[in-house]
C-alpha cells in the first residue's frame, strides 16, 4: 500500500472525496492508488496539497511502512 492511500484513509477521505480537492478525476486517484497509473509531477503536488502533506510529494508514493 503506498503511503498516499493510508495518509487518505486515516483522514476519513474516500477517493472521490480527494479527488475533488485535489481537482482530480476520481477514475485518475483510483488507478495511482493501485498503481496501473504513474502520475505527473502536476498530480503529485496536486494530491500532496489536498491532505496538507508536509512531506515531498514523492513520499505519498512510497511503500507504507
Amino acid at each position: 500500500m503506498i503511503r498516499l492511500i493510508q495518509e487518505r484513509t486515516k483522514l476519513g477521505f474516500s477517493q472521490a472525496k480527494l479527488s475533488r480537492i485535489a481537482d482530480l478525476n476520481t477514475s485518475t486517484v483510483c488507478c495511482i492508488e493501485r498503481g496501473e497509473m504513474r502520475s505527473w509531477l502536476a498530480q503529485k503536488r496536486k494530491l500532496a496539497d489536498a491532505p496538507s502533506w508536509q512531506g515531498e510529494p514523492d513520499d505519498l508514493f512510497e511503500e507504507a511502512k
